[in-house]
């Protein structure tokens, strides 16, 4: 069989004919099967076998046959996982494990790329053999290693990606095949080395060997860590619950100082600054995940807010149109979580006081937080929104404590009237407020805002205040209403010019 072996590989070198290569190559690797004696034999077979896949790749590497390289790597497969299902037991783990790491060194140097990477996950998934955890992340700790050694020789676009996919598809086979038998910050260790690995990654590319960072490394920067935290954070947090808003805030300081690492400020062009601002975006993710992680009611949407108002100062800072979305994106989760939770604490105005409470201290940094955002915005539309967003939600946060007001004061049947009358003088007053801002300040915005907020109080007179208002109240609105149309008509017809000019703002302001 070998004198055939040998034979099959000078003729086909001798006359080019890749067809005789593989009939040698199908040769070589039937031998040890046909020879059988049933006896275990693990080092003499996979010794042979890793001999034959030298000739047979040096062979498809001389003259350029990709077939050879998928018959030897196909056949070593089958030979591998065959003795595997047959013979793997305690004592056989080591050599499994050594050829599992040898052939993979064997075929990561193979020239057909799709060689390589069902080399790479099957490589990653032979973590499996051991029935621990620890050696079986050590197992792909090692083969992850040589995947981004390809990517750095090869250049190859789609190894880094390929390579941390395969890892962590490797450590998900581990977890759900073998109970927990190690301390989970053993587990939590050998995954922090995995990540570390992945997380060197973008700056060994940039800046220790000065490429630019292509979009399948940015992809590995915000995978590695994405997948790292919720892999730790699933085996922490039953025993370390207190500490996870931490652990959250640690892994945006480490992507933090990749950033400062990542930015090149003596480059020009936009691209050159995505990497650093892609590694503050997940810097920003963390902390914002570790708001609900860390603290509970009212803070998180604090936290949210501010961290919302520091990110537009950030946008505004770096011109990035990116990270005012993410800003954008960041203050509507305060938003949201204001209206969908904090504004429901308290039940009635017996369980509060008037001012000095969490809510309106709630509202009040929110609301601050999109006036600073809106100074901030460099965007028209996304300023003005803010604006009018803070106004909204300073102005519910007075609505609430207004109607409170009423219900620690109010013991009669006259409760929603005083509640709806006081609602509404509270709108018109905020009204004129807009609007003496907007004179002082010379800009139509906050007067056009005050004007339709008037137009809506005189709306929710009728259209709602009038029919649920007791007697005295609807002739006391009717006549206050009557008085007030009088009035704006009078000023309007005698002030006609300068009431206009409210509406546009002034080329000095």
């Amino acid at each position: 069989m070998v004198v055939t072996t040998a034979a099959s590989a000078v003729f086909a070198l001798r006359y080019d004919s890749q067809a005789i290569a593989v009939l040698g190559l199908l040769g070589a690797y039937i031998t040890p099967v046909s020879l059988s004696t049933g006896e275990d034999h693990p080092w003499i077979l996979f010794s042979y076998t890793f001999l034959v896949n030298l000739g047979g790749l040096a062979a498809a590497r001389y003259r350029r046959w990709k077939i050879a390289e998928w018959v030897a790597f196909a056949a070593t497969v089958i030979l591998y996982l065959g003795w595997a299902s047959a013979w793997l037991k305690i004592d056989n783990r080591p050599v499994a494990t050594v050829f599992l790491i040898a052939f993979y060194a064997q075929f990561a140097s193979a020239q057909t790329r799709a060689v390589w990477w069902v080399a790479q996950l099957l490589g990653a998934a032979g973590a499996v053999i051991w029935e621990e955890y620890q050696p079986g992340l050590i197992i792909g700790f090692a083969i992850a290693l040589g995947g981004l050694a390809v990517a750095e020789f090869r250049q190859w676009r789609e190894a880094p990606p390929w390579t941390l996919l395969c890892y962590w598809v490797g450590y998900g086979l581990v977890s759900n095949s073998k109970p927990l038998d190690k301390p989970v910050e053993q587990i939590v260790l050998l995954l922090s080395l995995g990540f570390i690995l992945f997380f060197a990654w973008s700056p060994w590319w940039t800046v220790i060997r000065k490429r630019a960072l292509r979009q399948t490394d940015l992809t590995v920067l915000v995978g590695n860590a994405a997948l790292y935290f919720g892999a730790a954070y699933t085996l922490l947090e039953p025993g370390y619950r207190a500490y996870m808003g931490l652990f959250a805030v640690v892994m945006g300081a480490v992507h933090l100082g990749l950033a400062r690492a990542l930015w090149r400020p003596e480059l020009d062009d936009e691209k050159s600054s995505w990497p650093a601002l892609l590694a503050v975006a997940v810097t920003l993710a963390f902390l914002t995940l570790a708001m609900p992680i860390q603290f509970t009611g009212f803070r998180i949407t604090i936290a949210w807010a501010l961290e919302g108002a520091a990110l537009a100062w950030v946008a505004s800072r770096f011109q990035s149109l990116r990270l005012a979305i993410a800003a954008g994106v960041v203050l509507l989760l305060a938003f949201s979580r204001l209206y969908s939770a904090d504004a429901w604490l308290y039940r009635s105005g017996t369980q509060f006081a008037a001012i000095a409470n969490l809510r309106f201290l709630t509202f009040a940094v929110t609301a601050a937080s999109f006036f600073l955002a809106a100074k901030f915005f460099q965007q028209r539309a996304a300023a003005g929104a803010a604006y009018v967003t803070g106004h909204f939600v300073f102005l519910s946060v007075l609505v609430l404590e207004v109607i409170g007001w009423a219900e620690r004061t109010i013991t009669t049947g006259d409760l929603l009237s005083v509640e709806t009358t006081s609602v509404s003088i509270l709108l018109a007053l905020y009204a004129i407020m807009l609007i003496a801002i907007g004179v002082a300040t010379r800009t139509a915005f906050n007067r056009v805002l005050g004007v339709g907020l008037i137009g809506f109080v005189i709306a929710k007179l009728y259209l709602a205040d009038f029919w649920i208002l007791g007697r005295g109240f609807k002739i006391a609105a009717a006549l206050g209403l009557g008085v007030l149309l009088l009035l704006t008509s009078f000023l309007y017809s005698r002030f006609r010019d300068r009431i206009e000019r409210l509406l546009k703002d002034d080329p000095a302001a």
